[in-house]
């Protein structure tokens, strides 16, 4: 099995994604792919093309705001010195578009905002359905978008967001000049482990050259030997992209493996930019098991991603949050009794406010990281593929184990003990944002303890047993 996002868990409910692959595809802005486009009048009835800005080598900022928006408000003069120092008036660098996303609000009171905050770009209030091609769920939303299609998300306030903006604005890909050129934009398989024996790659590959291109042959390489060839015989025209699943694959050893895509007879010429054809490694076992990587997000969590290493090379990663104080549950393909690195990372460098990422093999957490033990750019945390290996080492580890019963319950529980020998310790319950619900002492032999969260939300918690050589956990449910 490969790496599978397998549930969210929040307030919400329960949310399901399907991927579809599709032969062509013109973007929603869902963290890959390109910027859409659109044309939209402004309150003054100058028309604006997004692509003809990109098309005359321009980098465009997206202001996506609304008059009573307070932040939005803040955010203004500093939207306005981006846009003197580097619009027409300027550099000549970029445009800007203010396009107020309120339904509910009229032209005059649009033209009223940028009178008010000296706002001299062009401000759009008919802006259709534009805010939800472009995903907008807040105020205020800024996307810088480069000539090539590609965007960046800003995430600053005020001053931060000028330089996050003006770094991203100096650092935008331009136009292309090669004419013919395919790039592989992104890929979902095989990458980092799969527990199979078996793939079929699956990529985006984009036509980044100045020409259309309607036709190629693209190459699977493994371990630099050619191992197919796919004929793609579709128009794609310049900075558009295609989703792929090309030829199984099969008769790879277990072990690390590395894949390659080549691109040959672009338009029946050679590719014009060989080095944008991505690859790289992955791992392939043939009788691994798995382990769930449980990441409960903060207020935050765009700015969370995490990586599991084994000797500096990636079997697996998470990242594009993009809900809060949420359980994300990620299957992982590993190899039993294997050690691994687990790395969570901070955007911004200061941690996670609430809630940790903890690793599960047969439902016993073997690694964990906390937002107490994490307040910096990143955090790592070593663990084994064994039961009950969480951060101690395994000739120590005290013979004794425990049982919630009934599992789930209506609220409460027993946790029946086992061992040769019962040692002090203490027993703590949490839910999925790392809140304390119940703690309390064990007694030396105790071998029956009550937990009653009858008061408690239906829901996934979390019982902890310490001791002074082991921590052990084990997911409980509320269910009434």
């Amino acid at each position: 099995m490969e790496m599978i996002k397998r549930k969210i868990f929040s307030v919400s409910g329960l949310i399901i994604g399907l991927l579809i692959l599709s032969q062509v595809a013109n973007a929603q802005l869902d963290g890959s792919g390109i910027a859409p486009d659109f044309k939209l009048t402004d309150v003054k009835g100058a028309d604006h093309q997004l692509y003809d800005y990109l098309d005359q080598g321009k980098v465009v900022i997206l202001d996506f705001f609304a008059v009573w928006c307070s932040i939005c408000q803040a955010d203004a003069p500093y939207l306005g010195e981006v846009y003197d120092e580097l619009g027409p008036e300027g550099t000549k660098q970029i445009e800007m578009l203010s396009l107020e996303a309120d339904d509910a609000t009229s032209d005059n009171q649009t033209i009223n905002y940028a009178l008010n905050f000296q706002s001299a770009n062009p401000h759009i209030n008919s802006t259709n359905q534009v805010p939800a091609d472009y995903n907008v769920n807040f105020f205020p939303t800024y996307y810088v978008i480069a000539p090539d299609r590609s965007y960046t998300l800003i995430l600053g306030r005020q001053g931060n967001m000028k330089t996050q903006m003006i770094e991203a604005i100096e650092s935008a890909p331009t136009l292309r000049s090669v004419e013919n050129d395919i790039r592989v934009m992104s890929y979902s398989k095989p990458k980092e482990s799969i527990c199979r024996n078996s793939f079929s790659p699956e990529l985006r590959i984009q036509n980044y050259g100045k020409n259309d291109i309607s036709a190629l042959t693209i190459e699977t390489w493994i371990d630099e030997q050619l191992v197919s060839s796919f004929p793609y015989a579709y128009l794609l025209k310049p900075y558009q992209y295609s989703d792929l699943s090309l030829p199984e694959i099969s008769g790879l050893s277990s072990g690390w493996h590395k894949i390659d895509f080549k691109f040959v007879d672009v338009n029946g010429q050679e590719d014009g930019d060989p080095s944008n054809s991505l690859g790289g490694d992955f791992l392939m076992l043939h009788d691994g098991v798995q382990i769930s990587v449980e990441l409960t997000t903060d207020a935050y969590p765009k700015e969370t991603s995490w990586k599991i290493l084994e000797e500096g090379k990636m079997v697996a990663e998470g990242d594009a949050y993009t809900k809060g104080l949420t359980l994300d549950i990620t299957d992982v393909c590993v190899e039993e009794k294997a050690c691994y690195r687990l790395v969570i990372y901070d955007k911004y460098g200061d941690g996670i406010s609430s809630g940790g990422i903890v690793v599960r093999f047969l439902d016993e957490i073997i690694g964990e990281i906390q937002a107490s033990e994490f307040n910096a750019d990143s955090s790592w945390v070593d663990f084994c593929v064994v039961p009950g290996s969480s951060g101690i080492d395994q000739h120590e580890k005290a013979e004794l184990s425990f049982r919630v019963y009934p599992n789930p319950s209506n609220g409460k529980f027993k946790l029946i003990l086992a061992g040769m020998a019962i040692p002090d310790g203490e027993v703590t319950v949490i839910d999925i944002t790392g809140r304390q619900l119940f703690s309390t002492s064990l007694q030396r032999g105790q071998k029956i303890l009550t937990i009653d969260l009858s008061d408690s939300d239906v829901g996934i918690y979390f019982v902890r047993l310490k001791t002074n050589n082991s921590l052990q956990t084990q997911r409980i449910i509320v269910d009434r």
